[in-house]
């Protein structure tokens, strides 16, 4: 955050234009220097944060100050914390990718029948030095239909889109924005624009594009980084007892 300063002897009223300006384009919380009368005035309205100085508030502390700043010590100033307030501080690590459901609950299949047979970040010979999504396979899946993993408006649904590896896929974005791509498939049987559910068929298995036989291969992007595509289906339903 930023404290800006306002001179002794001015008033809130004086500068709550220039600190409305301030808050129009500010992109971190404001913070306020000065008198008792200038945080008595702003912190709380247009000022998130007060540092007092206690040299132009005679005698005075507002409530509202998180820092006070005291007299003249030798060649600097020494301030006290009277409240919470942000200081700079190592930027926080990246959150990992939460569980997201993207149906009501139940696990999408992705081909009728089929598992995973080749799982995400797999080391290998594939264009990125390891395996980008999941491949599903069920027996003799070949024309089998193609289910979309997630509910979403189809985006791209062609040849080239990702990356011609994948040959003939369809890509559908959920209402996140995070876009699925469904790989490899040996026919289309949706448009760009059309809305889409978890579990509807929206083309045929197929080997198009770098394969060494037919399956499905399904990949998400998170915030434009591929991420493991089991983040985003619900875990399968705990077994009936």
């Amino acid at each position: 955050m930023i404290f800006y300063a306002v001179d002794y002897g001015t008033t809130p009223t004086v500068v709550t234009p220039y600190f409305e300006g301030i808050n129009s384009a500010a992109k971190r919380p404001v913070g306020v220097y000065g008198g008792v009368k200038i945080i008595d005035g702003l912190v709380g309205t247009l000022a998130e944060y007060g540092w007092q100085t206690i040299a132009w508030s005679a005698g005075k502390v507002s409530a509202k100050s998180c820092l006070l700043q005291n007299v003249f010590k030798g060649d600097y100033d020494t301030s006290e914390i009277l409240g919470p307030f942000p200081a700079w501080s190592k930027a926080a690590p990246e959150p990992e990718p939460v569980r997201v459901p993207v149906t009501t609950g139940k696990l999408s299949p992705i081909i009728p029948g089929g598992s995973v047979t080749t799982p995400y970040r797999k080391p290998g010979d594939w264009a990125a030095g390891y395996h980008t999504g999941e491949d599903w396979n069920a027996p003799d899946d070949l024309g089998k239909p193609a289910l979309s993993a997630v509910d979403g408006k189809v985006v791209f649904a062609g040849s080239g889109g990702w990356a011609t590896e994948y040959g003939k896929h369809v890509i559908v974005e959920d209402d996140t924005g995070e876009r699925t791509a469904h790989c490899h498939l040996s026919s289309i049987s949706v448009k760009v624009g059309q809305t889409v559910r978890a579990g509807q068929e929206i083309g045929k298995v197929g080997a198009t594009g770098r394969v060494t036989g037919p399956h499905l291969h399904w990949g998400v992007t998170l915030n434009r980084t591929m991420v493991d595509p089991a983040l985003f289906l619900p875990p399968e339903p705990a077994p009936k007892t």
